[in-house]
């Protein structure tokens, strides 16, 4: 059927479509005004989410309601971001309205803050922090606790900071929920069905940095036991993420590439003097090398089929350039020189592999993946027989959000994410690495997965609700017409569904009646929570004011 791209463009708008209330009042007279209009409310936060679960029906976030005169209120809390600090028996605690963004937003609205206006700014000039943060730190609290977000780590959770949730339901009443209360588990992850997230109280840590190593492997001969139990020499994958602060793997399974990276970081007082020497995702020209990766992956590989069957190496750097010329004709662009040390030795080399080249379209495409990879992502050096390890040093909450630096205009990729119990490691691993052997490039994609862990959540919802997991997240890069959760993801939820697998609710699921859709999903949510959690969701909207179309279809409401 033909799928709607514009849900994967969640990120742009036109500002003048929301409402921006400033204070609890204009959200509670909102929340009135829509139960008198029978119009649907939902609030967008920093649009990280699959579109159509952040909207309401017949809206565009560009153009606003496509059917003139929708009774619809889509609102952004981009105004309502106060913070207050307070201290009660040496213990600091901090009450944040829902609009404020963890860290900085740099594709926001206007009024999103800088780098010296986010929450992690505002602790770290206290000397406070949380005990984790996402892979980024762009969404806005509220949008980061409504999905059941998670940072890379076992040890360390957000939920376990949270001393109140403010919720303003159906009615437009408000209700505070501590972890003491029956209703705190299904109000920490609602996806905005159980009311709007009004403010939510944190409790703090002292501030600390983190001093960690990144290293990049062969999967074959890795310091980590991918596939097994672990020995006295390697550990196990599950005791990797069970024995280490913070944690994640970047997995390139392409054959011939099957590289991974190491990324492991431990807590540390900061001592004297001391001044960061941060990891870094981009080593060398990182706005160029995201840039013309994405160029390669989004308008170059969709063309392959165009690459002569036989060139010398003159014709097949002719053909590259010539395609990438033809590319940014197609994108509207001028066509820069491509010329410079970079460019001129990623196009060698990929024109010197292509030489090589003669045996049909396939055989083209896996290979310049595969030469691509490893251009951009090399290979530690090994001293003997050891692969060398880069160490880094960074504060809590530039570290923790490893992420930040993979820009999400130049490298704009989609992903579905599967959680399962981490205790079922080794078997999902050799599962995956079988799969990925098998499948060629229609099962690893030409991206990475990444890899990493989450412990045992509170929250009925959750994806780690009961269990620590560990989290699979196959990435592709978006371009037009682009359809992974028709032609690439469902091959993942049907392969991890005999291993528990549970969806994170904020990025691309299977279809409501597939065999992982929402029968599957409230069967290992648990029947009975499931259904206690939809109790509650319709006692505190029993207008049907917060769902709209995609997650009635998704949960069954």
């Amino acid at each position: 059927m033909p799928i709607d791209q514009s849900r994967w463009r969640v990120r742009r708008f036109d500002e003048a479509q929301f409402e921006h209330p400033t204070s609890e009042a204009e959200l509670i007279a909102l929340i009135h005004a829509a139960r008198a209009n029978g119009a649907q409310l939902r609030v967008r936060g920093s649009a990280h989410s699959v579109a159509a679960a952040v909207y309401t029906d017949s809206f565009d976030p560009e153009t606003g309601p496509t059917h003139p005169g929708a009774p619809v209120v889509n609102v952004m809390l981009d105004q309502y971001r106060g913070i207050t600090f307070a201290e009660v028996s040496g213990v600091h605690y901090v009450t944040v309205e829902a609009g404020r963004n963890l860290g900085s937003d740099p594709y926001g609205p206007g009024d999103t803050p800088d780098e010296g206006e986010g929450l992690v700014m505002a602790l770290a000039a206290r000397g406070l922090a949380l005990p984790a943060l996402g892979g980024i730190s762009h969404q806005t609290l509220s949008g980061f606790m409504s999905t059941g977000s998670a940072g890379a780590s076992v040890q360390h959770a957000f939920h376990s900071a949270i001393t109140s949730i403010r919720v303003l339901d159906g009615l437009g009443v408000p209700r505070d929920v501590t972890p003491a209360d029956p209703e705190f588990a299904h109000v920490g992850l609602s996806m905005g069905l159980l009311g709007v997230l009004s403010t939510v109280t944190l409790k703090l840590e002292p501030e600390y940095i983190l001093n960690g190593w990144t290293s990049v492997q062969q999967a074959g001969d890795c310091q980590i036991d991918l596939f097994g139990d672990g020995d006295a020499t390697r550990p196990s994958l599950q005791k990797f993420f069970e024995t280490n602060d913070y944690a994640r793997l970047l997995y390139w399974p392409q054959k011939g590439v099957e590289r991974v990276e190491i990324w492991t970081a431990e807590r540390a007082a900061k001592p004297p003097g001391w001044k960061p020497k941060p990891y870094r995702q981009f080593t060398t020209a990182p706005f160029l090398t995201q840039w013309f990766v994405r160029f390669l992956y989004t308008r170059v590989l969709p063309r392959i089929d165009l690459v002569p069957g036989d060139a010398d190496a003159a014709a097949a750097e002719a053909w590259l350039r010539s395609t990438i010329d033809d590319a940014f004709a197609d994108a509207g662009l001028s066509a820069p020189a491509l010329s410079g040390p970079f460019l001129d030795n990623l196009i060698d080399n990929l024109a010197d592999t292509l030489e090589d080249v003669d045996d049909g379209v396939d055989s083209v495409k896996e290979v310049l993946v595969r030469e691509l990879i490893r251009m951009v992502v090399s290979l530690s050096n090994k001293s003997g027989g050891v692969y060398e390890r880069k160490a880094f040093t960074d504060t809590w909450y530039d570290g923790l959000p490893h992420d930040n630096q993979m820009d999400d205009q130049l490298m704009p990729v989609l992903f579905t994410e599967l959680w399962v119990p981490l205790d079922r490691a080794p078997e999902v691993m050799r599962a995956l690495r079988d799969f990925w052997a098998a499948g060629g490039l229609e099962a690893t994609g030409t991206f990475a997965t990444e890899i990493y862990a989450a412990p045992a959540s509170p929250f009925t919802l959750s994806a780690a609700h009961g269990t620590p997991v560990l989290r699979i997240d196959p990435f592709v890069f978006w371009r037009d017409g682009a359809q992974p959760e028709l032609d690439f993801f469902p091959q993942y939820w049907e392969l991890l569904k005999s291993f528990d697998a549970r969806f994170h609710w904020g990025k691309s699921l299977s279809a409501p009646g597939s065999s992982t859709g929402s029968a599957y999903r409230r069967d290992k949510c648990g029947a009975a929570a499931w259904d206690s959690w939809k109790a509650l969701r319709a006692a505190w909207d029993p207008q049907q004011v917060f769902v709209n179309h995609y997650w009635r279809a998704h949960l069954g409401l």
